[in-house]
């Protein structure tokens, strides 16, 4: 007997934004990056390449992290808290949540899966009423009270979903898994593959092309104040 299970990516997919990317602009905004300018232009670098499908998780971690590095990390938690409830919150989509609560309701497990680091993965995905244990995101390591640039274990960027999806379901014993995969991402292209049922959520151009492509269902999510209008 199967076992459904529905998989989620969190940026533009979940959220109606990236949350790296907003975090990048909140610690500008908060005045804790010396040199602006500079660093905005490197994260939009970095983000475009993400785009185009040709960028590395490892570039993206030792790019933002010495950002926040001299941080305590308990101070940077309380950072993170306030950055989700002012900056995230007001993003998640509204169709989004009502399949996780409607999942959550039936007893159907629901996995949020990203390449972002897990220290923001976690906390957005709760808002969503997703515990921990539930979220694949890359780790990295604290060491001293203070964030470093080393990613512990895979990260879970591309085929790297997958076997960190794989893992979680062996962790869970899990063995005949109907999966659901809801994405907007190209780079995500590995693990639709793999899902019996990939869903192009806000799709990307190359990612609606796939789509187009295999005949997967596209969707358009949005956040309460897209709702509403």
């Amino acid at each position: 007997m199967t076992t459904p299970i529905k998989v989620f990516d969190l940026d533009f997919t979940l959220l109606k934004g990236d949350s790296s990317h907003l975090w990048c602009y909140f610690l500008v905004e908060k005045g804790l990056i010396a040199d602006p300018q500079a660093f905005l232009a490197r994260e939009d670098e970095l983000m475009q390449r993400y785009n185009r499908g040709v960028s590395r998780v490892e570039d993206f971690i030792g790019f933002s992290s010495p950002a926040v590095a001299a941080i305590p990390f308990s101070q940077l938690e309380k950072l993170l808290d306030e950055y989700v409830e002012t900056k995230l919150r007001p993003l998640k989509t509204v169709e989004g949540q009502a399949l996780i609560t409607e999942c959550q309701e039936k007893g159907i497990p629901c996995v949020v899966i990203s390449a972002t680091a897990s220290y923001i993965v976690k906390r957005a995905a709760a808002i969503f009423g997703v515990p921990a244990a539930d979220v694949l995101a890359v780790d990295v390591a604290v060491k001293d009270d203070h964030l470093t640039t080393e990613i512990v274990g895979v990260p879970s960027f591309r085929e790297g979903k997958i076997t960190r999806l794989k893992m979680w379901l062996e962790q869970k014993g899990i063995t005949d898994p109907e999966i659901s995969f809801y994405t907007d991402s190209i780079n995500d292209l590995p693990l639709c593959l793999m899902a019996k049922h990939p869903y192009a959520i806000n799709a990307s151009p190359a990612l609606a092309a796939e789509a187009q492509a295999h005949g997967w269902e596209q969707e358009e999510w949005h956040c309460a104040g897209e709702a509403a209008q």
